[in-house]
């Protein structure tokens, strides 16, 4: 194959491909812009509700009994998950959880970490458990040995006590016979 049939067969391979390239860039721009206007509505919502929220409240502070209760004040499980809170409000909030990320390089790492911990941990137990065994194999076999050597002192000194206890070879009797 020549250089020329090599680029022609390249250009004949990349052509659809750009065209999809292109087509695919176009999707994500009208994505971008769809996502920008509907963050754009839900911002400008949002400023309405503040905006509406500062023209209701009074301009002068109103005297309330303290032993009644306003019912307005009174926040439900369900009223309170659907106001949005904001982020250290949701981390002071004992009730509500957080959402904690996973996919960290901190979080993973520190998973890593506790991982290599547990199995050190673990390789620490099972090989202090073999050293015991090691050491009651060790003491029973010397508590053993202990025990034969005791046995075998207790015989010979039986020996011994029995040699000591036969009267004494007669040394004049072999040459009493010759006279």
């Amino acid at each position: 194959m020549s250089g020329g049939e090599l680029e022609r067969a390249i250009q004949h391979y990349l052509g659809p491909l750009e065209y999809t390239i292109i087509q695919l860039r176009r999707k994500n721009a009208l994505l971008r812009e769809e996502i920008a206007k509907l963050k754009g509505g839900v911002a400008q919502q949002q400023k309405r509700q503040v905006i509406l929220e500062q023209q209701l409240l009074p301009l002068h502070p109103v005297l309330v009994d303290v032993d009644t209760v306003d019912e307005s004040s009174v926040d439900t499980a369900d009223e309170r998950e659907d106001r949005p809170v904001s982020s250290k409000r949701a981390a002071l909030d004992p009730e509500r959880p957080t959402t904690v990320s996973c996919c960290t390089f901190y979080e993973r790492l520190k998973d890593h970490t506790g991982n290599i911990e547990t199995s050190l941990d673990e390789r620490f137990v099972s090989q202090r458990e073999q050293i015991d065994k090691m050491f009651r194999r060790l003491n029973n076999s010397v508590a053993n040995l202990a025990e034969q050597m005791t046995q075998a002192i207790a015989t010979m000194t039986g020996r011994i006590d029995g040699i000591e206890a036969r009267p004494p070879a007669l040394v004049g009797m072999a040459g009493a016979g010759d006279r």
